[in-house]
């Protein structure tokens, strides 16, 4: 302040100077040059060269449920980038991906999976992994993936004010962080509202929702004659899906420790058990696609339907044709559930700052200039070009962004018309209190499985027996 102060002084001084001959000219220009000498030269950008591999689990050139449409990313980082070419490879096909045959879905996931951990063990591994379906805390306690922490302007490059950073705290491992989500969503329950009137539960005032609660709205319902024998959970479901939402409570990984065997979890699958599910475990969960009409919910469907913030349920919701409210996820140990795109840089890449700089783009959107025209002309539109007019746009932002901001606009124009401020808050809300990743884990839900169909399907295990083969299967996988 001082400093401004002196210089601003100095200049009044000049100026004040009731002569206009040369003196003061030449005095005014010697000081004008002394001050633009020492200002510090801005340091040129770096322009970014080089080739990346990403490897991601769907062959697509559109998007599959959460998965962020990473070709989009790659094409604009390479408009933006003339000296860089990223190369996606999928791992399973288009066919496969749309099999309808959830076993052999399965079979081919598990396939996948495989193929992954040896390209990592093996170094062949591409630059950037996407990591469901494979253990991070595993891969990344064998020195297989990089901690992101350690990227220098990680902490500039993501700010706690624009960017949800309770996200990728819940990313983490004990060790670090190893894969960066570059899209996330919370987790909900979408609750019946006829069914909670008949009970008098406010939905609207529940901070969160666990299994717990649902096994006790359902209960409820039903031994009070309020709902038809047709009456199930959730559409889809089945009591190991249902189960399996609890795995935050029941599997760290990181520690390598199981508790499935324990008085909690006892009480968990006696209780599931008791409640009625559309599907046995046997023919696999299916969930509803949220492009058709909007699910019925009344006294003879379902309780519930797992979902988050997506396009067509939103705006079903906004207009009344969706009779259910959304009720955030928890676990019973009240941890908020996020699921995610994980994405982790190799140890094995040989281009690592290069990896790291697509992340960053990857989460931060930067495609779009401060009015809102397009910066480079991948995609379905030209340079200059307003995007959100475009049908690419509306693709790319057809997704839950990490940018407190961009997730706004994206809601807004997701919306549309619909859009309703109370409906935007508590879509922020839920990406602010939410903790904990969804974990998902293919090669144990594929041990675990038979023992699901011996418990549930076929009632062959008592409650104790299942929890014990459950926890010794659970225990083999995380000593693999």
């Amino acid at each position: 302040m001082k400093k401004a102060l002196s210089v601003l002084l100095a200049l009044c001084l000049l100026l004040s100077l009731g002569a206009c001959g040369n003196d003061q000219k030449a005095v005014y220009e010697e000081f004008a040059n002394k001050k633009e000498s020492s200002e510090a030269p801005e340091e040129p950008e770096v322009e970014l060269t080089g080739e990346l591999r990403i490897g991601i689990k769907y062959e697509l050139t559109s998007r599959i449920g959460l998965l962020y449409n990473i070709n989009l990313i790659a094409a604009e980082f390479e408009a933006l980038h003339p000296g860089v070419k990223v190369t996606v490879e999928g791992g399973i096909s288009m066919e496969e991906a749309r099999e309808l045959d959830g076993n052999l879905y399965l079979a081919t996931e598990m396939r996948y999976t495989q193929n992954r951990a040896v390209e990592l063990m093996s170094g062949e591994a591409p630059d950037i992994l996407y990591m469901q379906g494979l253990s991070v805390p595993r891969y990344s306690e064998s020195g297989l993936l990089c901690d992101l922490y350690s990227f220098g302007d990680f902490d500039e490059a993501f700010p706690e004010d624009e960017y949800f950073t309770n996200i990728l705290k819940a990313a983490e491992t004990d060790k670090g962080l190893f894969a960066m989500p570059i899209t996330a969503s919370p987790s909900w329950r979408w609750i019946n509202q006829e069914v909670a009137g008949l009970l008098d539960v406010d939905l609207k005032s529940m901070e969160s929702i666990n299994a717990q609660d649902i096994m006790d709205l359902f209960n409820a319902a039903v031994d009070g004659g309020l709902v038809a024998d047709s009456f199930v959970v959730a559409e889809g479901m089945t009591p190991d899906s249902f189960f399996m939402e609890q795995y935050p409570d029941l599997l760290d990984e990181g520690a390598g420790k199981a508790y499935f065997n324990t008085e909690e979890c006892l009480t968990l699958l006696e209780g599931i058990k008791g409640l009625r599910f559309p599907r046995t475990v046997a023919e696999i969960a299916y969930y509803h696609s949220d492009n058709g009409p909007p699910p019925v919910f009344d006294t003879t469907t379902w309780l519930e339907m797992s979902g988050g913030p997506e396009k067509t349920v939103l705006v079903n919701y906004s207009l009344g044709a969706l009779k259910a409210e959304p009720v955030p996820t928890s676990t019973i140990n009240g941890h908020r559930i996020i699921t995610g795109t994980p994405y982790a840089i190799t140890q094995s890449s040989k281009n690592k700052e290069l990896a790291w700089e697509f992340l960053k783009f990857a989460v931060s959107f930067v495609n779009v200039d401060e009015n809102g025209n397009a910066i480079c002309t991948a995609g379905s539109f030209t340079e200059g070009e307003p995007v959100d007019k475009s049908e690419y746009y509306e693709l790319r932002t057809n997704y839950t962004f990490l940018k407190r901001d961009t997730e706004q606009e994206a809601l807004k124009l997701m919306m549309g018309k619909t859009y309703k401020d109370e409906i935007g808050a508590f879509v922020m809300d839920s990406y602010e209190k939410a903790d904990t990743f969804y974990q998902y884990a293919p090669r144990l839900n594929d041990a675990l499985t038979p023992v699901f169909i011996d418990y549930f399907d076929r009632n062959l295990l008592t409650t104790e027996q299942c929890a014990k083969q459950l926890q010794e299967k659970a225990e083999i996988y995380l000593n693999e």
